[in-house]
């Protein structure tokens, strides 16, 4: 996995999972949960959930 930083500082995670039955969503959620110091429960895909590209909300 390589991390990249956008603009603004914003964070990019680049992870290869294969789309097998959301294996890849639950993996990108697992790293955004982990990096944030929060729980996977407290995110939410959405948009993208069969797209490469993600948009996740934060909860709570």
């Amino acid at each position: 996995m390589k991390q990249l930083v956008g603009p603004h500082q914003s964070r990019r995670h680049q992870h290869r999972t294969a789309p097998e039955d959301g294996k890849a969503n639950k993996a990108v959620l697992a790293i955004l949960a982990k990096l944030l110091g929060i729980s996977v429960s407290q995110l939410e895909i959405t948009h993208g959930q069969t797209a490469r590209d993600k948009r996740v909300r934060v909860l709570g």
